[in-house]
């Protein structure tokens, strides 16, 4: 007999995880939504058992990073943890991602530039020899 809820909790996420094991390994089509799905429900069914307010806080955040981007569960993680360095990191990463984005723009309106300046040489190449044919006509 379980002793509480959360014993109760625990045994069904417990009995759906390996339902939901079974379903996954015979269908081919949602294995992988499957096995995140089993891995969900054993990981609140130790959670549950564990009865531990630091393995309830760590299994919010291994389900948010299947929930959610990456980013806000960094930034979460940094804002708890007090880092400034993280922040300052994140500040320059952004700053050099603008300049990757500006040389590459700047290299795009040179390769543009470049066509252009060929495609004008083959116009006035063109342009010159007919001169040249009526000329000697």
């Amino acid at each position: 007999m379980p002793e509480n809820f959360l014993h109760v909790v625990g045994g069904l996420t417990l009995i759906l995880g390996l339902l939901a094991l079974i379903y996954s390994l015979f269908c081919d089509r949602k294995r992988g939504v499957g096995l995140k799905i089993t891995g969900i429900l054993f990981l609140i069914t130790l959670a549950s058992l564990a009865n531990s307010f630091w393995v309830y806080f760590a299994a919010i955040f291994i389900i948010a990073t299947l929930v959610t981007e990456l980013d806000f569960l960094q930034n979460l993680a940094a804002i708890i943890r007090g880092s400034k360095e993280y922040f300052e990191y994140k500040s320059a990463e952004g700053i050099r991602s603008k300049i990757d984005n500006e040389i590459k723009s700047q290299e795009t309106f040179i390769d543009q530039t470049k066509m252009l300046m060929l495609e004008n040489r083959e116009t006035l190449v063109q342009e010159y020899l007919s001169i040249e044919r009526k000329t000697f006509d």
